[in-house]
């Protein structure tokens, strides 16, 4: 039994009266793995492929942070979080941001949660309506950013 994109497999039973045996497959590599098999240095011409899904996510990091932005305009670049699961994979799912003042009495705008694509949660159209200090944190499932402070000007 091989696989392509990595995974293992426990060792085949023994064959039934009727030639089938079974194997389990294993893989910590999120994405479709395709299984062959070779009986005697003869391959199977049937293959399946199965797809492994990732884990619950682990770590989430800003890959762009929030950035000083001028009172009520939209944040750019764009925040963007990257969330992973335990084995490296790229989770899925969706990204929530908190908003926290640390001085200031501004209000926070824009679309939260967002969708994670390949891993990658971005929020275009963040924005802060007056002059202060705040933090924003990214969360998906129990993985989170930690804070990341930026300063709203005139």
């Amino acid at each position: 039994l091989a696989a392509s994109n990595g995974g293992s497999f426990t060792s085949p039973a023994p064959t039934d009266p009727s030639g089938v045996t079974t194997a389990t497959f294993t893989s910590t590599v999120a994405g479709d793995h395709n299984i062959t098999a070779t009986i005697n240095t003869v391959g199977i011409s049937a293959n399946a492929t199965v797809t492994v899904d990732a884990a619950a996510p682990a770590t989430a990091t800003f890959t762009q942070p929030p950035s000083d932005v001028a009172a009520g305009a939209t944040m750019v670049p764009a925040v963007v979080v990257h969330v992973e699961d335990q084995f490296g994979n790229p989770a899925t799912g969706s990204v929530d941001l908190a908003f926290a003042v640390i001085s200031g009495s501004g209000s926070f705008t824009g679309t939260t949660p967002q969708p994670l694509v390949n891993g990658d949660a971005t929020f275009s159209d963040l924005s802060v309506s007056d002059l202060g200090g705040y933090t924003l944190t990214g969360t998906s499932g129990s993985a989170s950013t930690g804070a990341a402070g930026f300063v709203v000007g005139p």
